[in-house]
């Protein structure tokens, strides 16, 4: 792999993973899953006002109405925390991993509550029903990943004390995992390629995680990076040529955006500030999204493309968040360890604006 590049002028980061490519990504989008259990739904509808005296001005179009955001929540007496979420490729549901602690427990205890929880997968409808567990193991189960057919989720997980990935059909009555990869060491942030035949994932190699590739059946296993640093959480482009992930060449805690073109090993680097950067993803339009955390701990969710003077922000206060492969919904983690929620936002299909003013 050459090491990351120095920005370009392509039209968006797709591109710029792309040697040679022209302005004009096609669109691209994530492939991800849904949530959780009660919903609740609030709307305010924005009215205007028309001023008198003279001629009427006029009618401007009617504002539409704000778009109405579904929160994900739990039964009070439970603290949870959800990791990550996964849109599935129909956009109707959502995985996600979640660690559920009683709420007594936590305040009795506080951190050593932990003990004996662990993160598990869920799934459920995009509306916020049918709620459902899928794993019940004494191991983390982390970063679902969904197959393009909506029929079998890839996760990380050490269940029976090996570090793999793993793989189960979330619709079967009881969701039996199996290994995809062989054992290795730390091994975490599955996403699957969209053609689903092949697996992205980060494995510890001597001191620093880097991102491999493998078929369904573990065989064929590609190295994709080999800098002295860690790389994680890959996220395939939705034609299969690219991967943006995260990485931390300043060290620990102070991560950069990297993406990969697949075919060449070209890296090209993101984001090079003063803060860290985390969770990427992508947006339908070909630009990229991810966390800023800045150096005081505020967070935010960003979308880039080639001018990161044209950051955008999406939503003030969210460590993590994907849009539905349909572009039609936005789905965040609003909260701070142990205590957080996700959150449904529509977006309007007219203007397919994305941030939230909270």
């Amino acid at each position: 792999m050459t090491g990351p590049q120095p920005a370009t002028q392509p039209a968006t980061w797709h591109d710029a993973a792309r040697p040679g490519c022209a302005a004009g990504a096609s669109a691209l989008h994530l492939s991800m899953t849904r949530l959780a259990a009660r919903a609740v739904v609030v709307a305010a509808i924005l009215t205007v006002a028309v001023g008198c005296g003279g001629p009427p001005p006029p009618t401007p179009p009617a504002p539409a109405a704000e778009a109405p955001t579904t929160a994900i929540v739990f039964p009070p007496d439970v603290i949870t925390f959800q990791q990550d979420l996964a849109w599935s490729p129909d956009s109707r549901r959502i995985a996600f991993s979640l660690r559920a602690i009683p709420r007594d427990r936590w305040a009795e205890l506080k951190y050593d509550a932990l003990a004996g929880t662990q993160y598990d997968l869920y799934v459920v409808g995009a509306d916020g029903r049918g709620l459902r567990q899928l794993t019940d193991d004494a191991d983390d189960q982390l970063w679902a990943s969904w197959l393009p057919d909506g029929r079998q989720l890839a996760y990380a997980s050490t269940a029976g004390g090996k570090a793999a990935i793993f793989a189960l059909r979330p619709d079967d009555p009881t969701p039996t995992p199996r290994a995809i990869t062989p054992p290795l060491a730390d091994t975490a942030d599955t996403a699957w390629s969209p053609d689903g035949q092949r697996v992205v994932y980060s494995a510890k190699v001597d001191a620093h995680s880097q991102l491999y590739m493998a078929t369904l059946i573990g065989t064929d296993v590609r190295q994709l990076t080999r800098d002295p640093f860690d790389h994680r959480g890959p996220v395939w482009s939705a034609d299969g040529t690219a991967l943006v992930f995260q990485g931390n060449p300043r060290g620990p805690g102070r991560d950069d955006i990297f993406v990969l073109h697949v075919a060449t090993e070209v890296v090209t680097q993101v984001t090079n500030d003063d803060a860290g950067h985390i969770y990427p993803g992508w947006l339908p339009d070909g630009r990229v999204t991810f966390t800023v955390v800045d150096r005081d701990g505020r967070k935010r969710v960003v979308a880039q493309g080639r001018d990161p003077a044209a950051r955008e922000t999406l939503v003030e206060g969210a460590f993590f968040a994907r849009v539905s492969p349909d572009g039609r919904a936005l789905a965040y983690i609003l909260g701070a360890f142990p205590d957080a929620s996700i959150y449904i936002r529509p977006i309007d299909p007219a203007t397919k604006a994305i941030a939230i003013v909270e």
